[in-house]
């Protein structure tokens, strides 16, 4: 059942990635992608047809990873990960969901 389902995890620090990835997989849930960049989640989410989205917000980057959810979903769930106050993003988050 769960290997039919793609998730990909957004998230710019390689150490974090994989160690979700690694959860993730030991829940038994093989189709699990990592993208360090935008541009690579884009690529991917193009390639695959993503169900679960784990996107971290603050990327480094030119876009971040609501523009990700923003431009290249709706997923069937998506989850926002970030180290900073809510604060900082909650205007743009509803973007997402509106």
């Amino acid at each position: 059942m769960s290997s039919s389902i793609h998730i990909l995890i957004l998230d710019d620090e390689v150490i974090a990635g994989l160690g979700l990835q690694s959860v993730i997989r030991k829940m038994g849930f093989d189709r699990v992608h990592i993208a360090g960049s935008y541009e690579k989640a884009v690529e991917i989410s193009r390639t695959h047809q993503i169900n679960v989205a784990i996107v971290d917000i603050n990327l480094n980057q030119q876009k971040n990873g609501i523009d990700f959810v923003d431009e290249t979903g709706p997923f069937d769930k998506t989850i926002f990960l970030s180290g900073y106050h809510r604060s900082l993003y909650e205007k743009e988050l509803k973007k997402c969901f509106i």
